[in-house]
């Protein structure tokens, strides 16, 4: 997708995160909102699980930088499920209870569109086969709102014991990590945000070692069996590594430690100075200047 300009709209489809890369959507997400290319009219964002709930920040308007509440509440609530006072999905819900209200509505409304997987759906089949989204654009509330973007980050049997999660009648789940990572746009002007990298990327990893590179390549096709481009991704920094930067935690599912936290977003940030080409050095800063 072409470089946006901040007079353009913007289309974007944010991957799934889980909490372990939620703080560095959050950092490329930032720099969208100061850059401001989610301010032009028509400006949407599909989202998938975690990246639908910042896609949803993007389109209401809610500041996901270091200094905002956004963050300050997913550092919180992050603490709050490390010290084993909150679950997963508490944590989700109190996080979007803190930072969306019903002024959000008018602007979210047509702007953000929530990416969820059918739940009625054979699990087996639906991790072989991709599929289009259910996408939900429009809400009656905050609170259904809300409950779409908990619906869309329900990991079937990893969170609570169920498969699916009612909503609106239906029973629906995450729509990734597989198959599908992330919502295919329409066109070759939607900016897709994944986690992993395109099967066509062929860039330089040169903090990861070896065997990890076999690994990033594998899950960049096993998160997007479509085939579609990924026009940002970690890896665009060079200092990003799964071998130098992910912990014991991500295995586990579980929240990260405010240092990590911090880290991750000054990555997700160097991710969009690197997608645009305005550069910041292009490596791994220290961390003194996050």
């Amino acid at each position: 997708a072409a470089r946006p300009q901040s007079s353009t709209p913007l289309c974007l489809s944010l991957a799934g995160t889980g909490p372990g890369l939620m703080s560095w959507m959050f950092g490329f997400c930032s720099e969208l909102q100061k850059a401001g290319l989610f301010d032009a009219d028509g400006c949407k964002a599909h989202g998938v699980s975690g990246g639908a709930t910042c896609a949803a920040y993007l389109a209401a308007g809610v500041d996901m930088s270091v200094e905002s509440e956004a963050f300050q509440a997913l550092h919180e609530l992050s603490a709050q499920a490390r010290a084993g006072q909150l679950g997963l999905p508490e944590q989700h819900r109190k996080l979007l209870r803190r930072t969306l209200r019903e002024e959000h509505l008018p602007r979210v409304n047509g702007r953000l569109h929530v990416c969820l997987r059918d739940g009625d759906v054979p699990l087996l089949r639906a991790l072989r086969v991709v599929t289009p989204p259910v996408v939900v654009s429009s809400f009656s509330d905050r609170d259904e709102l809300i409950e779409a973007l908990l619906t869309a980050s329900h990991i079937p049997y990893a969170l609570d014991g169920t498969k699916a999660r009612p909503f609106r009648g239906r029973n629906y789940m995450d729509y990734g990590p597989f198959p599908q990572n992330f919502a295919v746009g329409e066109d070759e002007t939607t900016v897709h945000v994944n986690v992993f990298p395109g099967a066509a990327w062929d860039g330089p990893m040169p903090a990861e070692p070896l065997p990890m590179r076999w690994l990033v390549r594998l899950y960049g096709k096993l998160t997007n069996l479509a085939g579609a481009p990924v026009d940002v991704h970690p890896w665009l920094v060079p200092g990003w590594s799964l071998f130098n930067v992910m912990r014991w935690d991500d295995l586990r599912l579980r929240p990260l430690a405010l240092e990590d936290l911090l880290e991750r977003h000054h990555l997700g940030r160097e991710a969009f100075h690197a997608w645009v080409g305005l550069g910041s050095g292009g490596g791994h800063q220290s961390k003194e200047s996050w």
